[in-house]
C-alpha cells in the first residue's frame, strides 16, 4: 500500500484528485453490493473510467514487483 501511496502522491494535482475520486466510488459500491459481484458486473460492462483505474492499478503493480525484484517471488510477495 505504501508503494502505490508514494506513486500517487506524485502525481499531478487533478489526477490524483479523479483516482481517489474513483477509488472511493468502487470502494464504497464494492462495500455495499460485494467485491466479487462488483467485480463480475464491471468485467461484462467496461466503464471507461474504472477501465482506467483498473490499469492504473495493474500499472503500479507490475512496477512493484520490478522495482524490489529479485526481492521478491514472481507474484510479488517477499521471500
Amino acid at each position: 500500500m505504501a508503494f502505490a501511496q508514494s506513486r500517487l502522491a506524485v502525481l499531478p494535482s487533478p489526477m490524483s484528485f479523479g483516482v481517489g475520486a474513483v477509488g472511493a466510488v468502487v470502494a464504497i459500491v464494492g462495500a455495499v453490493v460485494g467485491h466479487a459481484r462488483l467485480a463480475g458486473f464491471l468485467a461484462r460492462r467496461p466503464v471507461p473510467v474504472v477501465r482506467d483505474y483498473v490499469r492504473l492499478l495493474r500499472s503500479l503493480s507490475i512496477a512493484y514487483v520490478w522495482e524490489t525484484w529479485p526481492d521478491s517471488r514472481a507474484d510479488g510477495s517477499a521471500p
